[in-house]
């Protein structure tokens, strides 16, 4: 599961990728799937989660997820 920190840090990583959703969820380190991406996405727009820089992110998250 995702914190909504890591979800936005994640948003925020993927529109400074330029890459498509499929493709920025194959090559993007820790990356959820396109389900996921997308709902995050509708609720980026929707206001629910905002794309914020998360210095570090993947080790963070490996750093979290060791725990």
């Amino acid at each position: 599961m995702y914190t909504k920190e890591e979800r936005e840090g994640i948003l925020w990583e993927f529109r400074q990728s330029g890459l498509s959703v499929p493709e920025a969820c194959r090559r993007l380190p820790l990356f959820p799937t396109r389900a996921n991406l997308y709902r995050w996405l509708r609720m980026e727009e929707a206001g629910e989660l905002a794309a914020t820089e998360m210095p570090d992110r993947a080790a963070r998250m490996y750093f979290v997820k060791q725990k």
